[in-house]
């Protein structure tokens, strides 16, 4: 009886836990799958985008996903326009700093289509 009992219970548990992480990585998910530039897009900025310096002015965390962090970035345009953007790329940990001045390149039609440029893209 003892041990029916025991069985039952860890099974139940198992099936919680299994059903909060399902939960969890649905939600993460849900979240960020609009947020992400993919590599296509990446490459593309790199090649075509116009350099600019910026500088980090705030790190955004995003839930449930609390290690990953996304930069506010403060850059100019060639017209002299100051744009402030989140990136829609994350990084996982402490990668910025407010104050870090950083490479931006953007798109020249579409400012809020930019990438801070990392120390592998040259490898692309």
């Amino acid at each position: 009886m003892f041990d029916n009992l025991v069985a039952i219970l860890f099974t139940v548990i198992l099936l919680l836990i299994i059903a909060i992480g399902v939960i969890v990585v649905s939600v993460n998910l849900y979240y960020t799958k609009d947020t992400r530039i993919t590599f296509q897009n990446r490459i593309t900025i790199l090649k075509r985008g116009v350099v600019a310096e910026g500088t980090i002015v705030a790190v955004e965390t995003a839930w449930p996903s609390f290690f990953h962090e996304y930069p506010i970035v403060r850059f100019k345009t060639p017209q002299g326009r100051q744009v402030t953007l989140r990136c829609q790329e994350y990084t996982k940990g402490p990668g910025f700093r407010k104050g870090q001045k950083v490479e931006v390149r953007f798109l020249p039609a579409a400012p809020e289509a930019f990438i801070v440029v990392t120390g592998l893209d040259f490898l692309l």
